[in-house]
């Protein structure tokens, strides 16, 4: 069965391309070539120095 609300690296990629946007970060350009685990690493530091982003709703 598919597990439809589990985060996968699309999600993490989209999180972490917006935490950069709303911050004005500049990421790497080869950003959307990383392993969703060095996504995952790089949210959380740039959570732990910004925040984390307010959901949308």
């Amino acid at each position: 069965m598919l597990n439809l609300t589990a985060p996968d690296w699309g999600t993490y990629y989209l999180y972490l391309t917006e935490l950069a946007r709303e911050n004005t970060i500049d990421l790497p350009n080869n950003v959307d070539q990383w392993s969703t685990k060095k996504l995952i690493r790089h949210i959380e530091k740039l959570e732990t120095k910004y925040g984390k982003l307010e959901p949308i709703i």
